[in-house]
């Protein structure tokens, strides 16, 4: 079993340098490097003429003519999709009988152009995908399953590999695949492998009707040849794979929803039992808060057959992992993935059915932004072909960036209105913001070429009035996709401000010309202005990278004019000067609510910590951190970071705040919560122990250390009263004031009171509520000299000190 390959596999194996090192060799090409090799095919990025593009090396058999029909399809699928926007197909094929790359007779190149980004790649990179992003590749990619479709073509091996991404967001599928085989043996997973798991992960994307038993697939394949194993290819099977790969675009995961055992399973069920499985478990909406009921669940007792009871198990925990596929999905779509992924392919809707609305309302926007943005998008050159339509140029024709700016200008009025006719198009902003943001760093810039161009003429004579032509008439075009990437970044969350608008203008500030610097000083200041942070890492924004660059920008890299630094021109000064106020103004508001959302007294709906577990977590790593004696700023870190975790809505903190046992004595008189801070306030480094009463602060304004919690660690809090460290005595008077406010006037002066006043020199205080006054009423402090002799003393001499002092000792 896992043996047997097709007959159109090759059993030799050369390293992928072999291959590339012969590609180097072609005529007219400039670089080649290595993107993977599996036994199946190797790939790499080639360079010429024409521009980058992938070259996929296979290894053929001595017998070309085998390869006859299958460079035929290519060819035809080329042509079929010639006019297809979201479709990339092969543009050259390199044969064993053009020769026109001289290599020996053992390998076949396919050529397509070359994308940087797929939709694998694009689901583990930052910035991460918005929901407005993954909407319109969604409604991308059934567009261009619907073009093939209407071309009559059907893909083959669709996954998010072979789906490519631009810069600016476009999407095309890609490596279309008449040469791989169309049914596999389902217990034959050498044959997967070979031909169809090329990143190792066992991820299928393969339609269940795709898989049959050896026995079926010996005899078809035996009666009917390899046009039964390669040219049967429906598109009910490329839709599944849609499915799989919008499964993996919507899930948290980011992964395919079936692996290769799995999808055999699935595909091994009865028509009954798969008619049950979609029934009971992918309808998700009929017990959205609760799992399957499995009360009919074989019990092994009386089972007379141990191997069906065995087979009853195992289907029936599939079935359960298989409903937890859709309960992470969002509601509005699994209607859609109900049907695109069904086992029976008479059930799975057509991509134009899709699009029409039948299962999914897109945004109606989407129509019209589809039609806009596709003007600009790179356009194939097509030239004459050869008499058997051998070659096709790969030369694109691409507008411009700055006449997409400039395209977007006259636009923009028009594109406002469609953004701003409802709310539910307004964040699809993010579509234009992605456009512009691929064309901003490569304007043309025209005043550096007249410059070097002038110096190349002559050292001496320049064409200043040439330069200022040129900036007039090429300034705008930066200026104007700040400023739209400002009005469309109002349109969107924070996260799109910050993470894809707020980079691009931070470069602009790079740039010789002074007016284009000035003017991002202005936009960067618009853009945080009405912003409000989500997270505590969007709040470090100004610290960590705003305020850095703007500093470093202020004076020009010496890259650019000379071999000194240059200082700032009085334009750009004057922009900063104009906008300091409201970026200080700004800074400090983030600040702010970064400090709150730190500290865990933030809103539940703003610090996201509601019905959330991994505080619990996170908790328990981080005690880790009180055993590190050599680094104190760990435990500092630690008790800054515990209110986080341990806030009241955060998960169930009652087990915190039971008693514990230590070592099998008596029950100790603190809880595991207190146990922490108790330490944290026994600590020998100062700054820890502020930290820890700046914790039992926090803690008690969020409600989680109630009355008979407090009353406990007041045993070991009120000394620091008499500390010679005021640090730490303000800080003490501070969690007074905040209990005398969270306490009623009987526990007061019943509880609190009485153990504070042996601090105070006054004892007829009557309220706590008063800092001032607290630290004029306290005691003085102990000398440092003193408590310092008194810190460092034996277990034995604090004893003997507490009976000569006459206090009982309590252990």
């Amino acid at each position: 079993m896992g043996n047997v390959h097709s007959s159109s596999s090759s059993s030799d194996v050369l390293p992928v340098d072999d291959s590339v090192y012969w590609l180097k060799c072609a005529k007219g090409t400039i670089a080649v490097f290595s993107l993977g090799s599996t036994r199946f095919m190797k790939v790499a990025r080639g360079r010429n003429s024409e521009g980058t593009c992938v070259w996929k090396v296979f290894l053929t058999q001595e017998d070309s003519s085998v390869y006859e029909p299958y460079r035929k399809e290519l060819f035809r699928i080329r042509d079929a999709l010639v006019n297809a926007p979201n479709c990339c197909t092969v543009k050259k094929i390199y044969t064993i009988e053009r020769r026109i790359i001289q290599v020996t007779p053992k390998w076949a190149v396919l050529i397509r152009p070359f994308q940087k980004q797929t939709l694998c790649d694009r689901l583990s990179t930052r910035p991460f995908i918005v929901q407005q992003e993954k909407i319109w590749y969604i409604y991308q990619l059934f567009k261009a399953i619907a073009q093939c479709q209407k071309a009559n073509v059907c893909h083959g091996d669709l996954k998010s590999q072979n789906v490519l991404l631009t810069s600016s967001n476009w999407l095309q599928i890609t490596d279309f695949a008449p040469y791989k085989p169309t049914y596999l043996p389902h217990d034959n997973p050498s044959s997967f492998t070979f031909f169809f798991d090329t990143s190792r992960h066992q991820h299928c994307y393969l339609a269940p009707e795709r898989f049959l038993s050896s026995v079926d697939y010996e005899n078809i394949h035996k009666e009917k040849g390899d046009e039964w194993l390669f040219g049967s290819l429906q598109p009910s099977m490329d839709l599944f794979a849609v499915g799989c790969v919008v499964y993996e675009l919507l899930h948290d995961s980011g992964k395919p929803p079936f692996s290769y055992g799995e999808l055999c399973l699935y595909q091994r069920m009865s028509s009954s039992d798969a008619a049950s499985f979609l029934e009971r478990y992918l309808l998700v909406d009929r017990f959205p808060s609760s799992s399957p009921n499995f009360s009919s669940f074989p019990s092994p007792r009386g089972v007379l057959n141990v191997t069906l009871w065995c087979e009853e198990v195992a289907k029936t925990f599939q079935f359960l992992r298989i409903f937890r596929l859709l309960q992470d999905i969002a509601a509005q779509f699994r209607p859609l993935l109900k049907l695109l992924l069904n086992r029976d392919p008479s059930l799975r809707v057509s991509a134009q059915q899709v699009l029409d609305g039948s299962v999914l309302h897109f945004p109606k926007v989407l129509d019209a932004f589809f039609s806009y943005l596709n003007a600009f998008r790179p356009k194939e050159i097509t030239t004459s072909q050869s008499l058997e339509g051998f070659e096709q140029s790969q030369m694109a024709f691409h507008l411009e960036p700055d006449d997409v700016i400039a395209k977007l200008k006259r636009d923009e009025k028009s594109i406002w209105e469609r953004l701003t006719e409802c709310e539910e198009s307004r964040p699809y902003a993010i579509l234009f913001i992605s456009l512009i943001t691929a064309n901003i760093r490569v304007l043309r810039s025209v005043p550096a070429k007249i410059v070097s161009f002038s110096r190349e003429i002559s050292p001496v004579v320049s064409f200043p009035w040439l330069v200022r032509l040129n900036l007039k008439h090429n300034r705008p075009f930066i200026q104007d996709a700040m400023n739209m990437l400002v009005k469309l970044a109002s349109l969107c969350g924070p996260v799109v401000s910050t993470e894809r608008v707020l980079p691009y203008l931070v470069c602009c500030l790079s740039e010789v010309d002074a007016q284009v610097r000035a003017s991002a000083v202005y936009s960067i200041t618009e853009l945080l202005r009405p912003i409000e942070p989500a997270t505590f890492e969007d709040s470090l924004v100004f610290i960590d990278y705003l305020l850095p660059e703007l500093a470093s920008y202020i004076w020009i890299p010496s890259s650019m004019l000379s071999d000194k630094r240059h200082p700032c021109p009085t334009h750009v000064l004057l922009a900063v000067a104009t906008n300091l106020g409201d970026i200080a103004e700004t800074a400090y508001r983030f600040h702010v609510v970064g400090r709150n959302l730190r500290n865990g007294v933030a809103d539940d709906e703003i610090s996201g910590a509601e019905n959330i577990s991994g505080g619990e977590i996170l908790l328990r790593h981080m005690i880790t951190f009180l055993n590190v004696k050599s680094d104190w700023r760990l435990r500092a870190v630690f008790f800054e970071s515990l209110p986080i975790c341990v806030q009241k809505n955060s998960f169930d903190v009652k087990p915190l705040l039971q008693q514990v046992t230590l070592l099998e004595l008596e029950p100790c008189r603190f809880t595991r919560l207190t146990l922490f801070l108790v330490q944290g306030l026994h600590d020998f480094e100062e700054l820890v122990v502020i930290h820890a009463i700046h914790c039992i602060i926090v803690l008690v304004e969020t409600g989680v250390l109630g009355r008979n919690e407090m009353l406990e660690l007041l045993e070991d809090t009120l000394p620091f009263l008499s500390h010679p460290n005021e640090w730490i005595r303000v800080t003490v008077v501070e969690l007074l004031i905040v209990l005398d406010s969270c306490w009623s006037l009987a526990d007061v002066h019943c509880r609190l009171l009485p153990l504070v006043r042996p601090y105070l020199q006054d004892s007829s205080l009557l309220r706590l509520n008063n800092k001032l006054v607290v630290l004029t009423c306290l005691k003085s402090p102990i000398p440092r000299d003193v408590w310092k002799k008194v810190t460092e003393m034996s277990p034995e001499q604090t004893e003997a000190l507490h009976l000569f002092l006459g206090k009982e000792w309590k252990f």
